[in-house]
């Protein structure tokens, strides 16, 4: 027999969800999700695997967000060494009610000027319209469609920040692909996963600046 997992969403009207920052408000929450962990480490990247090259950039780009914008929470969704199980990222970004989930992935690039490539979780067709009431039930594969529109603009802003001329001789720009991206299932918040390529297990650090840069974009220009 099929099994069905539900996820429940709390939604708040309140003012907490104004912007901008005030003592009173909540803060914008912004998760990165690092792809692996040390039972499933991942794709190898020279002598080393991915998700420990994850977790280093997210760690990264945490302290770089936390420079550029101290006011913005930004969490991690797994510590160095944690071994998490499927959905953890959803069920610990529901529960923390986050504004937006960056899905960081790493892979040996082959090419000549490295890709990032970016995704949106769907099933390649317009999703079903979301639910307004306060209270809601959602199949975990559709949580995706309560947050579709956001997601939509973000990746855009997140892609127009990262492909411009600035960037244009570092690495080109693919997508936003709109596919069922296993690492965003389940999230009800905008999401957003990049896929970076990287011609060696150091070049990860390039990449610090521009995303941190991009994300401050997005977060100031938030819907």
């Amino acid at each position: 027999m099929k099994r069905i997992v539900f996820l429940f969403l709390f939604c708040s009207n309140s003012a907490y969800a104004w912007w901008p920052f005030s003592a009173t408000q909540k803060p914008f929450v912004l998760m990165l999700e690092a792809a692996g962990n040390p039972r499933q480490p991942g794709r190898a990247i020279d002598d080393n695997f991915e998700q420990s090259i994850t977790w280093s950039f997210a760690h990264q780009l945490k302290q770089a967000i936390a420079q550029r914008m101290p006011e913005v929470q930004v969490v991690l969704n797994r510590n160095e060494r944690e071994v998490i199980e499927p959905l953890h990222t959803a069920n610990f970004a529901n529960k923390l009610a986050t504004d937006l989930v960056i899905s960081i992935n790493f892979y040996q690039e082959t090419a000549i000027k490295p890709r990032v490539y970016f995704y949106q979780f769907s099933y390649g067709a317009a999703p079903l319209s979301g639910n307004t009431q306060n209270f809601i039930f959602y199949p975990y594969d559709q949580a995706y469609v309560i947050s579709d529109k956001k997601s939509d603009a973000y990746a855009q802003i997140l892609k127009s920040s990262l492909c411009n001329q600035e960037y244009a001789s570092q690495f080109e720009c693919q997508g936003v692909y709109k596919i069922p991206f296993a690492p965003l299932m389940g999230i009800t918040c905008p999401a957003v996963a990049l896929e970076i390529g990287l011609k060696n297990k150091q070049e990860w650090q390039l990449y610090i600046e521009p995303m941190a840069a991009a994300l401050t974009a997005l977060i100031e220009q938030r819907l």
